[in-house]
């Protein structure tokens, strides 16, 4: 009896051994994972579903950062912790806080960030990329994102203060103001009341604020205080000032190029310029790679993929009967930023050829650009206070008090 019972045990084992090798397990996928934040979700996945159809052997995988402040910071939070640890998302696709309004960010400086060891150099990619090809970017805009160890981020869109008039609306202006002293002493009423509301902004008057490289900001004490005075005399004055324009007419592009296109008036296109006679950009959306990830190779085949003419303003790509990436050419159509490569930004719709070459020629005036970070965020949070105190007419020791703890934590901000 116990003779057959092994034998019986002997087949079992046999059969069972000869079941296992004849199945054919699927090898793992390769899962990238892309951290963005929820308002570029659908876009994004809609991408990686792309992606995923046209690379075998791969799947991606989103981390999202959710829009409510209290879990986005959370979030954030866990990220930048586990990226301390080694690990965290292989791509990051994300908006500065000059897209996110008062939004957290998972890189509260990110120029500063540049100069550590978070992200993956991407030149050797960008040489043999096929779709992503440098010398049809913006140079200027390109290169913030380039320390002397490489291009550490690729920016994708980018804006700054703009507004669009009719020609006929600035008869009698001799010439359109290319410094922030030509502009605060311009008396043209309608050029004036366009712009003033836009100038408590302050940030961008300064062009770059800080040399992370050498760890020092760009400008002194001084000389924020004084900024701060001409500012707020050139708010008040505009604000409170008699006979004002009752029908300004302006065609205001305000960042937003469809209302530029509404109008097929002869029209000027003006920047707000900056203390050194140009325009202060700054980086809207941008990507860049986790120096950590284990998986270069697929992070790069997806940021190639994102840079195809055929998502940034194009129907997508067909994959046998399935097709997919189309999402994207909404974003980078009616987003109120511009595009990084220059050929496609000349798709944009319903511009015509001056209007494009008006914006060319705003693009050429641009001598600074900026990732907003906590500096700017300090001087937006520094001038309303300021402007009280100045309004009110209250000791200025106070406000010298205000600028001198503002600086301080500028100055610590650059530093940490």
């Amino acid at each position: 009896m116990k003779k057959c019972i092994g034998i019986f045990l002997a087949i079992v084992l046999y059969l069972s051994s000869s079941g296992c090798k004849g199945e054919n397990p699927q090898p793992k996928k390769e899962t990238l994972t892309v951290c963005v934040e929820e308002g570029l979700f659908d876009y994004t996945r809609d991408l990686l579903d792309l992606w995923e159809m046209l690379n075998e052997g791969v799947q991606g995988k989103l981390e999202v950062i959710p829009q409510d402040t209290d879990t986005a910071e959370i979030k954030a939070s866990a990220i930048r912790t586990e990226l301390m640890s080694g690990e965290g998302p292989d791509v990051f696709l994300l908006s500065t806080g000059a897209a996110r309004a008062n939004m957290p960010e998972l890189f509260p400086n990110l120029e500063k960030l540049m100069y550590t060891d978070t992200f993956l150099p991407l030149d050797d990619f960008l040489e043999t990329a096929e779709y992503a090809r440098p010398e049809k970017f913006n140079q200027k805009i390109l290169e913030a994102g380039r320390t002397e160890d490489g291009q550490m981020i690729l920016p994708l869109t980018y804006t700054y203060r703009k507004f669009a008039f009719r020609k006929t609306d600035l008869e009698g202006l001799q010439e359109i103001p290319h410094s922030w002293e030509e502009l605060r002493t311009c008396e043209n009423p309608v050029l004036q009341e366009a712009v003033f509301p836009y100038t408590h902004c302050m940030y961008p008057l300064f062009g770059k604020l800080a040399d992370y490289k050498e760890g020092k900001l760009l400008f002194t004490e001084e000389e924020l205080q004084t900024m701060l005075k001409e500012v707020c005399a050139y708010t008040e004055w505009n604000e409170y000032r008699e006979n004002r324009p009752e029908d300004l007419s302006i065609q205001g592009l305000f960042d937003f190029y469809p209302n530029l296109a509404a109008s097929q008036d002869e029209k000027i296109l003006v920047g707000i310029p900056n203390k050194d006679g140009g325009i202060t950009a700054e980086v809207g959306t941008y990507i860049a790679v986790n120096r950590n990830t284990k998986i270069p190779d697929e992070a790069f085949s997806f940021l190639d993929l994102l840079f195809r003419d055929e998502i940034m303003f194009g129907p997508g790509i067909k994959v046998g009967t399935k097709g997919g990436g189309s999402m994207f050419q909404y974003w980078f159509s009616y987003t109120d930023h511009l595009i990084l490569n220059q050929e496609l930004a000349k798709r944009y719709p319903d511009l015509s050829e001056a209007d494009l070459t008006a914006l060319s020629e705003l693009d050429k005036q641009i001598n600074a650009v900026s990732f907003y970070s906590d500096l700017e965020k300090e001087l937006e949070d520094l001038y309303w206070p300021y402007f009280q105190s100045y309004h009110a007419k209250e000791d200025e020791t106070k406000r010298l008090e205000m600028v001198s703890k503002a600086y301080e934590t500028m100055e610590m901000n650059v530093l940490e």
